[in-house]
């Protein structure tokens, strides 16, 4: 029927004329709109309409409109007691768009906070299987086996990007010759290859992760990036064991490994992004320095831009990468989580890499440079105190004068040095580029100190905003703990 003749039937039906006028715009407009989907069933919903009768609608529409993306999501949220519904919405957008779809989404911003995630069930995943041409898939709300993944994308040719809740618990096939085969033919176009362990990181989950993290590697020749975004996974031993040329722009070692793999750096020559992990050495580093052998294997990297260390306690060591690969970071991080972290000189930073425009330092503290207006490569800065006994220097801290973005927590700082840093913004002589502030104080302070700098806090706030009128500024007392 015409659109005119089913949104005559859906009035009939007892649709209110709003829905029947929303749905008409829906119809009419050349790209669909997921919101405005969603916010139409939810009109349905609570109009008190049946559920059958929504079907009938969403049958109409789907037939009439072509999607490139679907948040699968977003129909649980629509008549929740009736757990068949979102299948038989999946149903309806398999049959009707398998050759359209490119993106599929069963996410939810929550999820990566649970504990456990119940299996993706194969009722699902089979409908799943059924859209030929999807290009992305992102699934955080369900987990999902290796096999079972494996099994649903057989038949997607086109697939280039997959993230997904893995079920770390269950079975891992990657000994088998057979399903290293499948595995690869599966995804032999894929470049992202994104997967998220579910509950808590022990040594299981890390065995688990690692274990697929390379296997993954030695598997997939078009891969671009691989496994965790939130966890550390050694990959040194698909580096170690590497026979083709790979496309990875992201590895991630143990420094134990790290000579034996520097060996077949070569075999990495688009790697970007570069982190190695550190042992706990806070009682006796090793502060022996980088072997030639490992140095000129670094310089292979001749892309990396960024740089990162866990644990890091030797500046020996420190200048060593830096002085190799410095005058290319664009992006440098330091991550401790000991209780006698190295302290940072920024003078070396600095001096050692011109380029830099992001500096992350995390439960650590810092030299400043004699001159911190010397940094004019630096755009964004993100330090993370570890000493609470430290008073920072707000007012030469914030002197690069490029400085875009500022998150700076665990700060412990006199009044009067709050009063010469508003001095420096009403001169004008620092955070003058100003986008974004976040400054995190600890609330060791007395209760009158406290208020008093909580006054001048907010003209500071003031003079920010003024000088960068679309800037997000926030300031927040917290525990050092």
């Amino acid at each position: 029927m015409n659109l005119d003749e089913a949104i005559k039937a859906m009035k009939l039906d007892g649709v209110p004329s709003e829905v029947c006028k929303e749905y008409r715009s829906l119809i009419k407009s050349k790209i669909p709109n997921s919101e405005k989907v969603k916010e139409f069933l939810r009109r349905k919903w609570l109009a008190r309409e049946d559920s059958s009768k929504t079907l009938e609608s969403m049958k109409d529409f789907y037939e009439r409109m072509r999607f490139e993306e679907i948040e699968f999501n977003d129909y649980f949220e629509i008549y929740p007691q009736e757990p068949e519904f979102p299948l038989k919405v999946l149903h309806l957008i398999t049959s009707t768009q398998a050759t359209t779809l490119s993106k599929f989404s069963f996410f939810s911003i929550v999820a990566d906070d649970l504990d456990s995630l119940p299996r993706l069930e194969k009722s699902i995943w089979g409908e799943i299987a059924k859209l030929k041409n999807l290009k992305e898939i992102l699934i955080n709300t369900r987990c999902i086996t290796l096999a079972d993944v494996t099994e649903m994308c057989t038949n997607m040719p086109q697939l280039q990007s997959i993230n997904f809740s893995i079920d770390v618990k269950s079975d891992l096939p990657i000994d088998s010759e057979g399903f290293a085969s499948k595995f690869s033919n599966t995804f032999a176009r894929i470049e992202k290859f994104r997967f998220e362990p579910v509950g808590i990181k022990d040594v299981g989950n890390e065995r688990f992760m690692e274990e697929l993290t390379n296997f993954s590697i030695k598997n997939l020749p078009q891969l671009v990036l691989v496994g965790s975004e939130n966890f550390f996974i050694d990959m040194s031993q698909s580096c170690i064991e590497m026979k083709k040329e790979s496309k990875l722009k992201e590895l991630k070692m143990c420094a134990s490994k790290l000579e034996e793999a520097a060996r077949n750096f070569d075999k990495f020559p688009s790697v970007t992004r570069l982190e190695i992990l550190y042992p706990d050495e806070k009682d006796d580093p090793d502060d022996r320095p980088l072997s030639e052998e490992l140095m000129k294997s670094l310089e292979k990297f001749t892309k990396l831009t960024v740089l990162g260390f866990d644990s890091l306690m030797s500046t020996v060591k420190m200048v060593n990468f830096l002085s190799v690969s410095g005058g290319k970071l664009e992006h440098l991080i330091f991550e401790y989580s000991n209780d006698n972290p190295m302290i940072i000189d920024l003078n070396l930073i600095r001096d050692m890499c011109p380029k830099l425009q992001i500096l992350d330092l995390h439960m650590t503290d810092v030299v400043l440079c004699d001159s911190m207006a010397s940094f004019t490569s630096l755009r964004e800065l993100e330090i993370d105190f570890f000493s609470v006994s430290r008073t920072v220097q707000l007012s030469k801290l914030l002197e690069p004068p490029n400085l875009q973005t500022v998150r700076l927590s665990g700060v412990q700082m006199t009044r009067k040095e709050l009063k010469n840093t508003i001095s420096s913004i009403e001169a004008k002589k620092i955070l003058t580029q100003i986008k974004s502030l976040n400054l995190h104080f600890t609330d060791d302070v007395a209760p009158r100190m406290k208020k008093a700098m909580e006054c001048e806090l907010e003209k500071l706030m003031k003079l920010v905003l003024k000088n960068g009128k679309n800037a997000v500024v926030e300031y927040v007392f917290s525990n050092a703990d």
